[in-house]
């Protein structure tokens, strides 16, 4: 309807527009192209027109047809339609509880997002403010740290105990190991009968001076009974290496 009475008056303006100018214009090509466009513009609306008009009509016609069939089932089901409205009624009111549900739910995860994103700014702030927390104290420690010591490194605590008893034990322990080198020699066939007896009395001479420690301490335990004194244990030169 819109379009055909638009072309309607597109025309009736231009007939009207040239009938009082005749005198000054004339009805040239461009008057008559202008006219036959306008005239075509309203014979497509009305043929539009009338195609809505048969479509309206033919819905129109359905529609009633579809009242006629709800109305002949409204009086066929009429118990059945009493029976079943509470459950489409209390239907209508929970869906609309649940669209209310709905948007609650995409309002909360909304503020969850808000409140998960200030977390995790409030950790990047606490993250920055510990570190500078350490620098300050790391450099107020630097400024108090005294100066490094200057000089050679003296030995710590035990050094001398264990010089000590790798000095005692290297005697013992190197006449242990020739005799074994020795054992291994006969056997072989390789070793001197010289050699041997010089490692036999260096093996006797310590354990001699063993012998002579071990008195020494049993005497100094006697002393320690005499004297109502708590005896020493006995100790070996070489304990401190254990």
């Amino acid at each position: 309807n819109e379009i055909h009475q638009a072309a309607k008056e597109t025309v009736a303006l231009a007939e009207a527009r040239f009938i009082s100018q005749k005198h000054e214009w004339e009805f040239d090509n461009a008057w008559q192209e202008m006219l036959n466009h306008a005239t075509t513009k309203v014979t497509e609306a009305e043929y539009q027109k009338s195609e809505s008009g048969r479509e309206h009509q033919k819905r129109a016609t359905l529609f009633n047809l579809a009242e006629q069939r709800v109305a002949t089932l409204e009086s066929k089901l009429k118990r059945n339609i009493i029976k079943a409205r509470p459950y489409f009624e209390e239907k209508e009111v929970c869906q609309g509880q649940l669209d209310a549900q709905k948007m609650r739910i995409d309002q909360i995860q909304g503020e969850l997002s808000k409140a998960k994103s200030d977390y995790a700014a409030s950790l990047k702030r606490l993250e920055i403010i510990s570190e500078e927390i350490h620098n300050q104290r790391r450099n107020k420690s630097g400024r108090v740290s005294p100066s490094p010591p200057v000089g050679p490194r003296e030995p710590g605590v035990g050094a001398e105990i264990n010089s000590f008893c790798k000095e005692e034990s290297h005697p013992l322990e190197k006449a242990v190991g020739d005799s074994e080198r020795k054992e291994d020699g006969d056997c072989d066939g390789s070793a001197g009968v010289t050699s041997w007896d010089i490692e036999r009395e260096m093996e006797r001479a310590d354990l001699r001076s063993l012998g002579s420690v071990s008195m020494a301490t049993s005497s100094a335990l006697s002393d320690a009974d005499d004297l109502d004194i708590d005896p020493i244990e006995e100790v070996s030169p070489c304990s401190f290496c254990q």
